[in-house]
Order: structure tokens, then C-alpha cells, then sequence
């Protein structure tokens, strides 16, 4: 008998969790130029985060291009997962040098994974990418997770730009993803 009340008990304190739904919601933590790239053609300049609220939060870039960038230019990115401190120590390669291959008829697409950042633009950037201060306010929602159905923890990533084999751009992006109750 004690063992049934024992097991009701248990299941009791169970079924707010059970029942309760949660939703991946996700945190810039940085975004920004490699801090050993310091002389690339494209550097992030400047950035911000707006907004606190899951819905509605932006992050707004400054991009200096200092030469036209043309040929046949490809990324890389690699991919890390670490605990929710983020701790070197607890990352390891989810993703290694997955390559991005033709890039300039990827930035015109829309309803990707990039569209938010590349639709966002001011001016435009086209092909061949030309000289200027490019300035992007880039929205970004809960929507992200239908690309990329990831678990909890602490993310980073490193992408890499090439133009005809060479390092035009190196960028470092955290961000921290976590499950709350809706």
C-alpha cells in the first residue's frame, strides 16, 4: 500500500511537467570579426542587440567592405556545442569546415537560414561586393529553429568568406540557446 500512495505521489508531482509545454527560444551572445583577422577586406565594425523581448529583438551591424570582392567566392563554418556556461572546455565540433559554396547566388534567396542578415542590408550588396559601409538590421525570432532543430547549450560558431582562395572575412558568433515554459 505504501509502495501505490508512493507512486501516485510521484506521479502527481510529475504531471506539471508532463503537461507543460516549452519552447526553444535562443541569445546573441557575440557576433563580431575574429579578433586574429584584424586585416581582412570586410570587417563587422560595429554591433548591437536590441529588444529583450523573445519576439521582437534585433541586431544591428556595421560592415565596412574595403576593396571589390569578386571571383568565386565561398565560405566555411565550423560549429561548436558547449554547456550552458560556454566554458572552452566543454565544447566540442558539431560541425567541421561544412563548406558554403557559390555565395553570391545564395544572398538573394529568401525563407533561409541567412535571409533575416542578407535581406537586411543597406545598400544592397550584390555581386561583385563593392567598396562601402554597409549597414544591417537584422530581426530574428524563435523562426530560426525550423532550420535548425539544436538542443540547449552554448554555440559557437566561426564562418569563414573566400574570394578566389583567399580570406576576405572572418566572423565569431555566440549565442546561447535554452528551453523555457510557454
Amino acid at each position: 500500500m505504501d509502495f501505490k500512495i508512493f507512486l501516485i505521489t510521484a506521479y502527481m508531482s510529475l504531471l506539471p511537467r508532463i503537461f507543460s509545454r516549452t519552447q526553444k527560444t535562443f541569445e546573441i551572445m557575440r557576433f563580431e570579426s575574429c579578433s586574429n583577422y584584424k586585416d581582412l577586406p570586410i570587417q563587422l565594425t560595429r554591433g548591437r542587440k536590441l529588444g529583450s523581448n523573445y519576439n521582437n529583438r534585433s541586431l544591428e551591424l556595421t560592415m565596412e567592405i574595403k576593396e571589390t570582392i569578386g571571383g568565386k567566392i565561398d565560405g566555411t563554418i565550423d560549429l561548436w556545442k558547449c554547456d550552458l556556461t560556454g566554458s572552452q572546455n566543454t565544447c566540442e565540433y558539431y560541425v567541421k569546415d561544412l563548406k558554403v559554396r557559390k555565395v553570391c547566388e545564395k544572398i538573394p534567396m529568401k525563407d533561409q537560414l541567412w535571409s533575416p542578415f542578407t535581406q537586411n542590408i543597406k545598400p544592397d550588396l550584390d555581386c561583385p561586393m563593392k567598396p562601402d559601409t554597409y549597414q544591417i538590421n537584422c530581426p530574428f525570432n524563435n523562426e530560426i529553429f525550423k532550420f535548425m532543430p539544436v538542443p540547449t547549450g552554448v554555440w559557437k560558431a566561426r564562418g569563414l568568406l573566400f574570394s578566389d582562395g583567399k580570406t576576405v572575412l572572418c566572423i565569431d558568433f555566440d549565442s546561447r540557446v535554452l528551453e523555457r515554459r510557454v
